[in-house]
């Protein structure tokens, strides 16, 4: 039993020494992106893009180790994204939204401008992302056509990988304040692409903005 208590001591030793928790965040914010479909036949490209705006939400948590000021922080976060182009020529005008959960695991290194007061972490690292909607409408007169990407004869993937970093500000200790920028790495289309047309279904999650509180 002594033996048992050493062992979990030593772990607890070893667990502090090598390993700080800097603590929960949670926080929301501002972010775009493009959605950007492609055919491509006989070297010929044509292209469609959709610009989407909305909010994010969610938590992450910091651990500090190997050396000072060096950080892995995961999060798990909820978005929101959506947009709507003008009337086309025969006034119908189009719209959408998709909701998707986010994990990034962002490497940082936080420099301590001010101690206690400001400081300042540039950031890197994947987001893994799994779509839980996607919705595409087109509104003429007194008619609309909604489409759902996610549907049984769907082929639009739902998960992706981006890799982007930023900047966080924490101020006082208690507010972080991020800007950063992902980019989308996958194709989603999921369809069979071994015809003379070839489909790329990208998704970037561009430019983010946001506030946290520190716990």
């Amino acid at each position: 039993m002594k033996k048992f208590f050493l062992t979990l001591a030593l772990a607890a030793v070893a667990t502090s020494a090598f390993a700080q928790i800097e603590g929960l965040s949670a926080g929301a914010g501002y972010l775009t992106n493009t959605r950007k479909v492609t055919a491509t036949y006989n070297n010929t490209s044509d292209s469609d893009k959709q610009e989407f705006g909305g909010f994010y939400a969610g938590v992450s948590y910091t651990v500090l180790h190997v050396g000072p000021g060096i950080g892995i922080t995961p999060g798990i976060y909820f978005s929101n994204l959506s947009y709507k182009k003008d009337a086309d020529a025969v006034g119908g005008v189009r719209s959408g939204s998709e909701n998707n959960i986010s994990v990034p695991v962002n490497f940082s290194y936080k420099l301590d401008l001010l101690p206690g007061t400001l400081a300042l972490a540039p950031y890197l690292g994947p987001t893994f992302i799994f779509g839980l909607s996607s919705k595409d409408q087109y509104a003429l007169k007194n008619h609309t056509d909604i489409t759902d990407n996610y549907g049984d004869n769907s082929d639009y993937g739902r998960f992706n990988v981006a890799v982007g970093g930023g900047i966080a500000l924490d101020i006082v200790d208690m507010i972080r304040v991020t800007l950063g920028y992902n980019l989308g790495l996958l194709n989603l289309y999921t369809g069979d692409n071994s015809g003379n047309t070839k489909y790329s279904y990208k998704n970037n999650t561009g430019f983010n903005f946001g506030v946290a509180y520190l716990f």
